[in-house]
């Protein structure tokens, strides 16, 4: 159900995951390569944005099932997180000559679109459970 807020957090963090697959993080000459940090340097980056991606899009069609869709949305920010962080670790061997690229402004806006719909959901989940109550 694209018109609640919470879907369109999950879209906007699956479309940023699945952008990650192939915009650069980071750039230094001589240290990736091809002098870019992309997912494509290490397989833990390419499952990890494609995981996120797929379960925030997953997500989405959950609308049923509030508290799945509340656990799934927590599971993307957590994946976003552990992408973030095995993108630092292959980032700062080489920090001092490298600079930072788009790709790397996209993992903390996952994290909040994710943290941003889980709310939206746990809401929506108290607004039925009060609702039910009045009945």
């Amino acid at each position: 159900m694209i018109q609640r807020i919470q879907s369109i957090y999950l879209l906007l963090a699956a479309a940023a995951n699945f952008s990650l697959i192939g915009l650069p993080m980071a750039s230094a000459p001589n240290a990736f390569g091809d002098s870019l940090l992309t997912s494509a340097d290490h397989i833990a980056l390419l499952l990890l944005f494609a995981l996120g991606g797929t379960l925030a899009a997953i997500a989405i069609f959950l609308f049923k099932n509030r508290p799945l869709q509340s656990k799934i949305s927590l599971g993307v920010a957590i994946l976003a997180l552990l992408a973030t962080i095995a993108a630092g670790s292959l980032y700062f061997p080489v920090a001092d000559a490298a600079s930072l690229q788009i790709g790397a402004a996209l993992l903390p806006v996952i994290v909040v679109l994710a943290l941003l719909a889980n709310a939206r959901i746990n809401k929506d989940e108290k607004l039925v459970r009060s609702m039910d109550r009045l009945r």
